[in-house]
């Protein structure tokens, strides 16, 4: 057994040097027994980019990861490529089963988008979840302290994609101490649980610092680019 073995690696890939790094990597973690997501951003708006030749490169990248039983996914990112659901979409139809997807709850707030427009449209092709409140207070807030219908929005995650994983990402201005952390962790395990999604595999995210067993190959994953982002989640 890998010393991996059990465990949810996520390998954020933002550019540059990191993502020829990147085979590298993840060939070495498939050998230690782990399960890998892949997500990669491009700072270049979508009206701006040729959709075939991005699409045709994602689709490499895609059958790559899948010789290495890696699940290549793209994440929405306010400042990229993929901030509008439109595109996302056009994505999705391009490439059809080998198109999968992180959705960021706080960057679809930011790019405009409805989060439940998201999940109903990208469905069962989304394979990995950001998760935070919304409201008058933020965009990155700590469950239950904005707006946001996360409960319903867990029931219909489970409902369309039930093995997605799901983690809590907070910026640290987000939350006041780990206490406070901790009890909304719990709050999003107790969600998960009412809506049917396991656990396994999920953890806390902190802006600047990981938490709960996660591993970074990089100080601050949300100023720098080119890096590699490795995050590894317990069971």
């Amino acid at each position: 057994m890998g010393a991996l073995e059990g465990k949810t690696v996520v390998l954020g890939v933002t550019g540059g040097i990191a993502a020829y790094k990147s085979c590298e990597v993840v060939s070495r973690l498939r050998k230690l027994g782990a399960k890998v997501f892949v997500l990669r951003g491009n700072k270049v708006p979508a009206a701006s980019v040729n959709k075939d030749m991005y699409f045709t490169r994602f689709r490499r990248l895609a059958e790559l990861g899948e010789s290495y039983g890696v699940q290549v996914a793209q994440e929405n990112v306010a400042r990229c490529t993929s901030a509008s659901l439109p595109f996302l979409l056009e994505m999705r139809d391009a490439l059809g089963k080998q198109a999968r997807f992180v959705l960021d709850i706080k960057q679809a707030v930011r790019s405009g988008e409805d989060p439940f427009a998201m999940l109903r449209g990208l469905n069962s092709h989304i394979v990995h979840v950001h998760i935070s409140d919304h409201g008058e207070y933020g965009d990155c807030l700590p469950l239950g302290k904005g707006r946001f219908r996360f409960d319903a929005f867990l029931k219909e995650l489970a409902a369309v994609s039930p093995d997605c994983s799901v983690i809590l990402e907070l910026y640290r201005s987000g939350f006041s101490d780990v206490a406070e952390l901790a009890a909304n962790y719990t709050l999003r395990n107790l969600a998960l649980r009412c809506n049917g999604i396991a656990e396994e595999g999920l953890t806390a995210r902190l802006d600047g610092g990981f938490c709960h067993g996660f591993v970074s190959l990089h100080q601050n994953p949300c100023h720098a680019s080119p890096l590699l982002i490795l995050l590894v989640f317990p069971r």
